[in-house]
């Protein structure tokens, strides 16, 4: 597992609880080739291009049916819009710096009809999570990725 704990550092392989209800199918540690965990991961030479040329290889991927083997094996579709989503947040709260915060939340596992009702949070509890982080104070966590009430791996 890697987590980037600052939102501005590099993921480092640690091991810590994970909820098995939460579906958090979407960190890069999902990502079977190094290179590209890498590229995602290192948020000092994080840019717009490498993100999107990830993306671009995933697509390429994708369409000409060359295999998937760098990919990861569930929900690779689902987990690489979310691994891009996270590195975006990061990338983006590099360049602003303390002008704001900019953050990424998972508001839970909620209560929809895409989780056939099995879910722990109501929808009222997901929209807390949400406005909680919000509603963090100026000079708050920046470039970081909340899942549920947590800052979670990425």
């Amino acid at each position: 597992m890697y987590r980037s704990g600052t939102g501005t550092g590099t993921c480092t392989p640690h091991s810590g609880d994970i909820d098995a209800k939460s579906p958090n199918m979407s960190g890069p540690w999902h990502l079977r080739d190094e290179k590209l965990r890498e590229q995602l991961c290192d948020a000092t030479g994080l840019t717009e291009q490498k993100i999107d040329g990830v993306l671009a290889m995933f697509l390429e991927d994708v369409q000409s049916e060359k295999g998937m083997e760098k990919w990861p094996l569930k929900y690779p579709s689902y987990s690489i819009s979310k691994m891009a989503l996270y590195a975006y947040t990061r990338l983006l709260a590099l360049e602003l710096g303390d002008k704001t915060c900019v953050n990424s939340v998972h508001p839970g596992y909620v209560i929809t009809d895409m989780t056939f009702g099995t879910s722990d949070f109501s929808l009222a509890e997901g929209a807390a999570n949400l406005v909680r982080i919000a509603l963090l104070p100026a000079g708050g966590p920046s470039g970081h990725n909340f899942l549920e009430r947590k800052d979670a791996d990425f």
